[in-house]
């Protein structure tokens, strides 16, 4: 399969690969190539395939571990499958605005490799928007950087609403909402890069900042992260997948209406562990 096309998208985030069937296997070769595009543009996105659960998973288990080829992956036990759907009965965020989030950020046991599958998809079918914290970081300018040295964050799980929300956002206030605390400038455990660290759906509070403080530091912060130039949005075709790298790309999505098209997407993830302590962050006793 390695005679397989890779295409930056448009931007900063993303490649398309062209030519992959999923019947045919990812060898050695084809393993190395994606999981440097992937460590390289945090996004891949393959079109119009016909993709069961398991090969769902597998790719994901390639992409997420870099010792892990197509062979080893045979025999990986592949998470469970679940649907952000507003058609199929209990599924996840069935309808509304969610706000930009990593997967779990609030947890100690976190989540390396997102994966979304359109099983079923009519247009116009609402977009999944991906903004790159480790550009943002990067093209963070230097008085921002000084700021954040050593300063760290808390997350916090749900989604509550932020100024200016309307009626369409997914409200979830959890009973007994978990936290985690990390380090707002967090090295990347796989790829070494610094990624700026906080999202405005889970992170509200800087340790050790006064409130007034830590607000306006967390929005020049977000100003830069979710800038359009930092951002990606996916129109979804059926059968698209997208694999993301949950630690270094954030997602959100505009609202979803209950009635309105059909939007099925068939997440699959691979988790990596989880964090010996709380206040220590991937990159120093992560546990696997």
């Amino acid at each position: 399969m390695s005679d397989i096309e890779i295409r930056d998208l448009t931007g900063p985030i993303g490649a398309e690969v062209i030519g992959f069937d999923p019947a045919s296997g990812v060898d050695a070769e084809t393993g190395d190539r994606l999981r440097r595009t992937f460590d390289e543009r945090g996004v891949v996105v393959f079109r119009d395939v016909d993709l069961d659960v398991r090969t769902q998973g597998m790719l994901c288990e390639i992409l997420g571990a870099m010792e892990l080829t197509g062979s080893d992956a045979e025999d990986v036990e592949i998470e469970p499958a679940n649907y952000v759907s507003n058609e199929v009965p209990g599924a996840t965020a069935p309808f509304g605005r969610l706000h930009f989030h990593t997967e779990a950020m609030w947890s100690d046991e976190y989540i390396l490799v997102l994966s979304l599958y359109a099983t079923h998809v009519e247009s116009p079918a609402t977009p999944t928007i991906l903004a790159s914290a480790t550009r943002a970081y990067d093209v963070l300018p230097s008085d921002l950087k000084a700021r954040i040295e050593g300063l760290e964050i808390v997350h916090t799980a749900g989604q509550r609403p932020r100024p200016g929300d309307g009626d369409d956002l997914l409200v979830a206030t959890p009973e007994l909402p978990k936290s985690r605390t990390t380090p707002i400038a967090m090295p990347h455990p796989r790829t070494g890069k610094t990624l700026l660290y906080l999202a405005e759906q889970v992170s509200h509070e800087i340790v050790g900042l006064p409130p007034e403080e830590g607000h306006e530091l967390i929005e020049s912060l977000f100003d830069v992260l979710y800038s359009p130039e930092n951002i990606y949005s996916h129109e979804w075709q059926p059968k698209d997948l997208v694999i993301v790298d949950n630690l270094s790309i954030q997602h959100a999505r505009p609202n979803v209406v209950a009635d309105g098209p059909p939007r099925t997407l068939r997440k699959v993830v691979r988790p990596a562990g989880t964090i010996s302590r709380p206040d220590r962050a991937f990159g120093y006793e992560a546990v696997k």
